[in-house]
Order: structure tokens, then sequence, then C-alpha cells
């Protein structure tokens, strides 16, 4: 999935005039040509950024985040425009993230990249877990931030940190789970929400599971992580995921966490980059970015709330 930044500048001009008809106008295309974009942009993001109503439209509680992240998102998905011989000179490095790490990294970029050096220098693209590691091999991105990618000859990889996985449900779940790290048969009864395109984590919690002789339930299955704690929230399902999908949520006490195994599962974050750009300018600009961004951030032991 790739945030187009065309469509983005489109939805904040939505956003501000609150019509579409008043924001087609103000671009200058067609009502249903402008109709047409946001909706294929909420298609690629895969959420329901507003509703439409006959005085206008009334913006979703992602479409507020997104609109009040939009104007410094637009910095960093849009590369500076320079003269060919400055952009020769000083070629902007481009980092590939997972869906599932974009709501974790994208808020933070936002904050990192004003003090950081070489901001103008930085672009940031949100794809989708299968369409990184092609990105990085054909040269699109000059490198990637994925969990635990399979090893290949063409290509190399930094460790970022490592990350505990944890079980979540809903608190009006009266489990009576303990308050030391869990045991496979302990979770893997209940009906555990599978992400599709998060292949990584049902490696490690199956590959954990079976380690012990339990073979885990997956019920609902959902393509995004955000679909997933959405679910949670209802009441519907629960789910092993990263700390730091649910951490928010945890905090809030809207959803309750529990650490898993002794040692615990974990899911090591890396940049992946080919073997051949290794200590380049790219790569190495790339690494000290996501070191400041991510290494300092919460893991979880501070997000885990046992019970």
């Amino acid at each position: 999935m790739l945030i187009n930044p065309l469509r983005l500048e489109r939805f904040l001009i939505l956003a501000r005039v609150g019509h579409v008809g008043r924001a087609a106008a103000e671009i200058g295309i067609g009502q249903g040509g402008f109709s047409r974009e946001m909706k294929l942009f909420q298609t690629d993001l895969n959420l329901k950024l507003f509703d439409t109503h006959p005085h206008g439209i009334s913006l979703t509680s992602e479409g507020i985040s997104l609109a009040r992240l939009g104007d410094g998102l637009m910095r960093v998905l849009t590369p500076t425009q320079k003269s060919p011989a400055s952009e020769e000179a000083e070629q902007a490095s481009c980092l590939g993230v997972t869906t599932r790490l974009s709501t974790v990294v994208v808020p933070k970029v936002l904050k990192l990249l004003k003090g950081f050096e070489d901001r103008r220098k930085i672009v940031v693209r949100d794809l989708g877990d299968a369409a990184l590691e092609a990105a990085v091999l054909d040269g699109s991105l000059d490198a990637a931030l994925l969990y635990d990618p399979p090893p290949r000859k063409e290509c190399s990889s930094v460790s970022i940190r490592a990350e505990e996985l944890v079980f979540v449900h809903p608190p009006m779940w009266a489990l009576n789970l303990p308050a030391r790290p869990l045991k496979a048969r302990e979770f893997a009864s209940y009906p555990l929400i599978n992400v599709r395109t998060d292949v990584s984590t049902r490696v490690l919690i199956d590959r954990f599971c079976q380690k012990q002789g339990v073979r885990p339930i997956y019920g609902i299955e959902v393509e995004q992580p955000a679909t997933m704690v959405a679910v949670m929230l209802d009441g519907l399902g629960s789910a092993v995921c990263h700390a730091s999908t649910v951490e928010h949520e945890v905090r809030r006490g809207n959803l309750i966490a529990h650490k898993i195994g002794t040692p615990p599962i974990v899911a090591n974050l890396k940049l992946y980059f080919r073997r051949d750009t290794e200590g380049s300018e790219h790569v190495n600009r790339l690494l000290t970015f996501v070191r400041s961004l991510l290494t300092a951030g919460p893991d979880a032991e501070g997000t885990a709330r046992e019970v």
C-alpha cells in the first residue's frame, strides 16, 4: 500500500472546507472525479475517513487524526523539489515501513524529523508487507523496516529492537489467568484474531505453541492490525500481537495485555537492505534515523497490564 501524496493533499482540502463540491471546485476538478479519488484514498489506507450527509461531510476519528497530521505527513511523504544538479547531489533516502508499523512510525516520524539533521533527506513510504521485500530488491526502496525478514543471499539486515508479543483481550472478558507469563495452553484455547498480512507473527505464535504440544485456535480473520484492535474493543475477540500495536488502548484500560512465555515470544524488528548497498550513504542515514526513531520506544514491560 502506497500513501498517495496527491490524494492526501486533496483529503486535507476536503477536511478544511467540509464539503465535497466546494473541495472539488477549489481544486478545479469535477465533483464525481473528486469523490472517486477520496473513495480510492480510503481504500488505499483501509480506513473510513469521513461520512457524507446532505449538508457536507463529517470526519470520523481516523479522519480527524489524519487531518491533524496532514501538513507534516505531506512533508514526510513528498520529497523536496530541487534543481536536477542539487537533486543528484543530495537525493532523499527512501524508507519502507509495514502497514502494521505505520501507525507507530508515522506519528514518531513527524515529531523526530523536527530535530533530525537530515530531515529533508528522508522519505517514508507505507507499503503492504508483501511488497516491501520486492521494493528493496528492485531498488525502489533504499531500506525497509521488517519484523523477522526471511534470509536472502542478496540482502542484509541490522537489528533495531526486540519486541515481546502479548496476549490481549477485552476487559469485559473475566478470564482467570495467572499474573506470571502465560503458557501456550493458557491462551491458545481462546479464538485468536488472525491478521492475514502479518505472517511473521503467526509463525512465531504457531512455533511457540507447537513446542508446548498445543495447537492455537484462530477465529476471525482480518486484513489489518487496526481492524484487529477494533474487533477486540467491540468485545468480539482476543489476539497475540506486538505490544506497540495495543499500547495506547492498554494504557487507557480499554484492553488487557498479558506477557507470554519464559523466555518470552520475541519479534525482531530489523532494517532490511540490499547487500550491495551496505555502508552506503542512504543505508547509514536510514540506520541512524530509525535507531533514533524506535530504540527509545516502549516495550512490552511498559505495555502489558498483568491481572
